[in-house]
């Protein structure tokens, strides 16, 4: 799935929302700590961020096609991986799936650590780690245990083309690793490529643990495209919206057919309605046929429901933003709507110049309104029950709940996250209040706060920044316990 927001391209609305500039910049500062978005009438994921060279240990910039010393040692295999792409090459997207190393030093005592990136990271500088590994080695600890190896992919490829050949590409980093187990940190899609390579004996056996940012394990019903357009269909907005939304969300998904394919909801919890056709009366309004067998996602499914995986392999991680919905006092959702009409303008204004994260928030509200089925309907706040999302995962998904729990317990406000504490059947879940997608790579949230979050499932752990708890799940130790790049300790609580 992709990482990258799009550029909303309306050229009306773009037009009207720069006459705004100056008001949104300033209310966008009143607003520096508050961290939701309003309706949007966009898309998602475009502008990639200039890359440019990789750097060697010494400084030195490599070029993409130089290989490695090979060193052999007593015992061990040689492994000769290259260098990352950088510049120029990183626009070629790659024909199969390739493994990079980080480094140029032979893997010795440490362990292979593997990083798969999603949607889109294939063309960002180190894929899209480069603000991980940065903070990753700052840590004494991690550079003497670990080796970073790099995975990509063709993101716009069907799963089940990426599957056998990242299988393939994983056992040959295992045997040239001596059959060192392999911890991988994958990204959003990333993660489902590891999900359901585990199905593989060989492939779980190289694998022993996985740090899962973001993944939709249950897709995500941003993809199912009937559903989404249904939940315009049924929307209370004005009808013009309703048409630029449709239409925005039909052209950029005839460029990224394999989200709509492999990502849509899996109906883990049994809300997709059963419609039939709709048609909206407008001109290129929303327009589909609803049927749970069309809107599903049958990979996923099968995927979840075999449960053929270790579970207990898998950490998850998952991501909120704030909105009125997920707010669990009343007087705190009143106060998030009257400050509704400063957050559009700035977040609408910051998603029309190409902001990633504002493209994010945007969608976070999309998903929050997403129509749900009888179930949802018979719990009364039902229509927000994917309210809970990180601008594409919703929290159930990325936490890879098992179905049973997501039909019996949603997380419609912030409170329900400690109800399925009990229910939590791999062998971590956190879930961290008020970041977006992004966060897990960029190590900012969408506001202008501080970057220390909280996890929500967890809170008497304190407030840490996100990159130190993914840090702190790699080396297997408390957050507390962590030192930041000058010395001193990253935790605050």
């Amino acid at each position: 799935m992709a990482c990258q927001a799009v550029v909303p391209f309306n050229p009306i609305f773009r037009v009207l929302l720069f006459v705004l500039l100056l008001a949104s910049q300033v209310s966008g500062q009143c607003l520096a700590r508050q961290d939701s978005a309003d309706f949007t009438k966009r898309s998602i994921w475009q502008s990639l961020p200039a890359a440019s060279g990789v750097k060697q240990p010494g400084g030195e910039e490599a070029p993409a096609t130089v290989l490695p010393k090979s060193v052999r040692e007593v015992g061990q295999k040689v492994t000769i991986f290259q260098l990352p792409p950088h510049g120029e090459a990183l626009a070629a997207r790659p024909k199969g799936v390739e493994i990079y190393q980080v480094d140029a030093e032979p893997l010795g005592e440490r362990q292979p650590f593997l990083l798969i990136h999603g949607g889109n990271g294939e063309h960002l500088k180190l894929f899209h780690w480069e603000k991980v590994l940065a903070r990753f080695n700052q840590d004494e600890r991690f550079r003497k245990r670990y080796k970073p190896y790099l995975l990509r992919y063709n993101s716009s490829k069907l799963l089940e083309e990426l599957v056998p050949e990242a299988r393939s590409a994983v056992l040959s980093l295992s045997e040239s690793c001596n059959s060192k187990p392999i911890t991988i940190m994958a990204l959003s899609m990333g993660g489902n490529i590891v999900e359901i390579g585990m199905e593989d004996p060989e492939f779980d056996l190289a694998v022993d643990r996985i740090i899962a940012l973001g993944t939709p394990f249950h897709g995500s019903p941003l993809f199912s495209s009937d559903w989404f357009q249904y939940s315009l269909y049924k929307s209370k907005v004005l009808s013009v919206f309703k048409v630029l939304d449709s239409l925005d969300y039909r052209v950029y998904f005839s460029w990224h057919k394999n989200y709509q394919q492999d990502l849509k909801w899996d109906d883990s919890d049994e809300l997709v309605p059963q419609v039939g056709h709709f048609r909206s009366k407008l001109p290129f309004g929303p327009k589909g046929n609803l049927t749970v067998d069309r809107d599903t996602s049958a990979l996923l499914s099968a995927a979840n429901h075999d449960r053929r995986m270790h579970k207990k392999k898998f950490t998850t991680f998952a991501g909120y933003l704030l909105n009125s919905y997920v707010l669990d006092k009343e007087r705190d959702r009143l106060r998030w709507k009257l400050f509704a009409p400063f957050r559009f303008m700035s977040t609408q204004i910051r998603a029309q110049v190409g902001g990633e994260q504002a493209a994010l928030l945007v969608l976070n509200r999309e998903i929050s309104k997403i129509d749900s089925g009888p179930a949802g309907t018979e719990l009364g706040a039902g229509q927000h029950v994917y309210a809970l999302n990180d601008g594409i995962t919703p929290v159930s998904s990325a936490l890879f709940l098992p179905d049973s729990i997501c039909r019996t317990h949603l997380l419609l406000r912030e409170s329900d996250l400690l109800a399925i504490l009990p229910y939590i059947d791999v062998a971590q879940a956190r879930a961290f209040r008020n970041i977006d997608h992004v966060t897990f790579v960029e190590g900012k949230p969408p506001h202008h706060g501080s970057h220390l979050v909280r996890d929500s499932m967890h809170p008497q752990e304190g407030m840490h920044g996100i990159l130190d708890w993914m840090l702190a799940e790699l080396l297997q130790c408390r957050v507390s316990e962590l030192a930041s790049g000058d010395g001193s300790l990253s935790s605050l609580h």
